[in-house]
């Protein structure tokens, strides 16, 4: 669990945190837009997929994506809450169509479809039990306010208006504070971590990167032994390289000869080690992120642009463990409540959305009583997914 939580710096966010496994995302070939005569089906567990991003954006401005218990989503709506997710940065100018923006926008599209369905779940089980938010709630939603405000770069005037009116604002802040209390009631402080619980994990993670860094010494003093017996000619280097393997420390790699041009040697040490050897040189020891390596220059081939110069040369390479990131106390609590949340939270919001039922525009229903339907079409499709959930069972 802590090398999962630490060994890479990770933003974590309440809701992405519960709509994960929420969300699915199935690629087809197929680049068109559906027509809208077309049931499009989605397996049951699958809200989102490039199909019914794509159809969405054939749809009128008020016309239901989606369906959470009595909260709908429309399309303007939806749109409004990618631009939100996507940024200034992102809605600054017009818009180019290239992989990358089409690729963001895609992965703000689901986040936004599955945030809205937790949201929504969690906004009907508050009706349900009948919460009210407290002074505290809405002030801490006002300042989540003023916080997107200034990421968006906007007046709050401004963004009330973006939000549809200074009552489109209220609900919101209002559907914040009652989240925040609904999550209070639920869970209380199951999510609260100590000073002590967080220095135990930094401890423990200190201890960690001590045996990482010893590790790592062992493995370059190898590769400094190796150099040693290379340089002094005690090791030859024959045709064959399976024969050093019984001669070389254990953990060293002998990658053989290769020959690349210097746009083509991604690390810029390796490159400026290279250019610094004469040809039949050996280097030092290098130190790279994932590895320690020892080169030794065969030849170069100067060129008139200095990228397209080429090195022949061969590698010896020896495992290096990138280490750990240890943030201070307080991120380590953020990160481990946010742990707690993902183990508790998750489920309970999946439930909630079951509990609530999905309804889809076109008739397609994953949740709740079968039989309840959005209209005549959707009947067979709610029979069709009986059918699935029965086969499902049977298995």
């Amino acid at each position: 669990m802590i090398k999962n939580m630490i060994k890479a710096h990770f933003k974590t966010f309440l809701f992405f945190m519960l709509c994960m496994g929420v969300v699915g995302c199935r690629k087809r070939a197929a680049t068109e837009s559906p027509k809208t005569d077309e049931q499009l089906t989605l397996q049951p567990g699958v809200y989102m997929t490039n199909d019914v991003a794509r159809y969405y954006k054939t749809l009128p401005p008020d016309g239901v994506l989606v369906q959470v218990g009595g909260r709908k989503l429309t399309q303007l709506e939806f749109q409004s809450l990618v631009d939100e997710r996507l940024g200034p940065q992102f809605n600054v100018g017009p818009r180019q169509k290239t992989r990358e923006t089409e690729r963001k926008e895609l992965e703000a599209m689901n986040y936004v479809f599955a945030n809205f369905m937790t949201r929504a779940a969690m906004l009907e089980e508050s009706e349900a039990r009948g919460i009210v938010p407290t002074e505290n709630d809405l002030k801490a939603a006002d300042n989540y306010i003023n916080t997107l405000c200034r990421r968006l770069r906007l007046k709050r005037d401004v963004y009330a208006e973006h939000l549809g009116g200074q009552g489109a604002l209220e609900r919101r802040l209002k559907e914040e504070a009652t989240l925040k209390a609904l999550l209070r009631e639920k869970f209380g402080d199951a999510f609260e971590v100590s000073d002590r619980e967080a220095a135990a994990l930094k401890a423990e993670l200190e201890r960690l990167r001590a045996e990482t860094e010893a590790t790592n010494r062992v493995f370059a003093a190898r590769l400094e032994t190796l150099r040693a017996r290379l340089v002094a000619g005690e090791l030859k280097i024959g045709d064959d390289p399976k024969a050093l393997a019984g001669d070389m420390p254990q953990g060293i790699d002998y990658d053989g000869e290769e020959n690349r041009a210097a746009e083509e040697i991604n690390h810029p040490r390796q490159l400026a080690t290279l250019a610094r050897l004469e040809p039949g040189a050996w280097s030092e020891v290098v130190e790279l992120e994932n590895s320690f390596d020892l080169y030794r220059l065969i030849a170069v081939k100067p060129a008139v642009e200095a990228e397209q110069t080429e090195y022949t040369f061969i590698t010896f390479s020896a495992p290096r463990e990138a280490g750990w990131d240890i943030p201070g106390i307080d991120r380590l609590k953020h990160d481990i409540s946010m742990n707690k949340r993902r183990d508790q939270q998750v489920p309970w919001a999946r439930e909630l959305i079951r509990k609530a039922g999905v309804l889809y525009p076109n008739g397609i229903k994953l949740f709740g009583d079968p039989d309840r339907v959005v209209d005549e079409q959707s009947e067979s499709m709610a029979k069709q997914i009986q059918k699935l959930d029965k086969a499902r069972r049977d298995r």
